[in-house]
C-alpha cells in the first residue's frame, strides 16, 4: 500500500503527458485562420458631396456573395480562407446613434479587394469608401456661406435660431451653425428654410447626416404639412436625437420609415432644445449637416 501511495504522483503524471499529447494530436486537424487587420474606414468625397467626415463604426465582410460576419472597428478578422480571395467591405454605421441597430450604411459604395490570404497570417487593409452616384442629397449645409438652412422658426426667440458661428470650436473649415439657449430664451424649435415634397415609399432609406457638439440635448424631427402655403402650421413629429458631447461627434439618422408613414405632402426637418433646469445658458453647435435619399 504504501508504495502505491508513494509511486502515485508519477502514474498521475504520465496521465497528464499523455492526455496533452491526445489534445495537441486532435487540434492538428483543426482549421487554421488567415487574418485581415482593418483599424478604419475612410470616406473620400467629390466637391458636391460635402465634407468626408464620418462614423463608421463596423465594417460588413463578404466573400463574393458570401456574408462572413459584421464586426466593430477597428478589427482583426478570422477567416478560414487561403490563397487569392475577393472580398467585399461595406461600411456600417449606428442607426440614430444606437448601438443596439447597426446598419449597412445604404449610401456608401462596397470596397472591393482582392487579397492573398495565407494560414495564422495578417493582412492590413486601408479601404477607402466615397458615396454611390445615385446618392441624392437634397440639401449639404456647412454653414461657410455665413448662413444658416435652419433659420425657420418654429417655435422660441430669433436669438435661439441656429446662427453662423465663427471661432475656435468649429469643427473644420471656418464656420459652424450655433444655438445659443439662455433663462430668458431657454426653449427652440427651428426648421429647414425649406419645405421638401414627401413622395418616398416605404422602405427607401432616408437619411440625415451631422456633425454636433454639444452642452444639452436635441431632439430631431420632421414637421409635415398638406400644403406649400407658409402659414399652415405643421405637425412636428419627433424622430430621435443626440446626447450632450464635449467632443465633436457624428451621427446618422433614419428619417425613411417616418416619411414613408405619413400621407402630408410636404415635409421640413426640425430640431428641438430646452434649457435644463438649473443651467444658465447652453451651446450647440453643429456642421456638415446633409438630408440623403436615392
Amino acid at each position: 500500500m504504501m508504495i502505491y501511495q508513494r509511486n502515485l504522483p508519477l502514474y498521475f503524471g504520465y496521465f497528464i503527458l499523455l492526455f496533452i499529447s491526445s489534445c495537441s494530436f486532435l487540434n492538428q486537424d483543426e482549421p487554421i485562420p488567415s487574418y485581415l487587420n482593418i483599424e478604419s474606414i475612410k470616406v473620400r468625397t467629390s466637391i458636391n458631396q460635402g465634407s468626408s467626415s464620418q462614423k463608421i463604426t463596423d465594417v460588413w465582410v463578404f466573400n463574393d456573395t458570401e456574408f462572413l460576419g459584421m464586426f466593430p472597428l477597428p478589427a482583426k478578422i478570422p477567416l478560414l480562407l487561403y490563397g487569392e480571395q475577393n472580398i467585399t467591405l461595406q461600411a456600417g454605421i449606428k442607426e440614430n446613434g444606437i448601438g443596439s441597430t447597426p446598419e449597412n450604411y445604404p449610401f456608401f459604395n462596397p470596397v472591393k479587394v482582392k487579397v492573398n490570404l495565407n494560414a495564422l497570417q495578417t493582412l492590413a487593409l486601408t479601404p477607402e469608401t466615397t458615396y454611390l452616384p445615385t446618392a441624392k442629397f437634397h440639401f449639404i449645409e456647412n454653414f461657410e456661406n455665413n448662413s444658416s438652412f435652419f433659420s425657420f422658426l418654429v417655435s422660441g426667440l430669433p436669438e435661439n435660431r441656429v446662427l453662423s458661428f465663427t471661432g475656435s470650436e468649429v469643427f473644420e473649415g471656418k464656420n459652424a451653425g450655433r444655438i445659443l439657449l439662455s433663462k430668458l430664451a431657454p426653449t427652440v424649435t427651428v426648421g429647414s428654410n425649406a419645405k421638401f415634397k414627401n413622395n418616398f415609399n416605404p422602405g427607401q432609406p432616408v437619411f440625415l447626416e451631422l456633425d454636433y457638439k454639444a452642452e444639452i440635448p436635441c431632439i430631431v424631427g420632421i414637421q409635415f404639412y398638406d400644403t406649400e402655403n407658409i402659414e399652415e402650421i405643421g405637425i412636428i413629429v419627433p424622430v430621435a436625437g443626440f446626447k450632450e458631447s464635449s467632443v465633436w461627434n457624428k451621427i446618422y439618422f433614419n428619417l425613411g420609415n417616418m416619411l414613408a408613414a405619413r400621407k402630408s405632402l410636404f415635409y421640413r426637418i426640425i430640431l428641438n432644445a430646452n434649457l435644463p433646469e438649473g443651467k444658465e445658458n447652453a451651446t450647440i453647435l453643429l456642421d456638415n449637416v446633409k438630408l440623403i435619399s436615392f
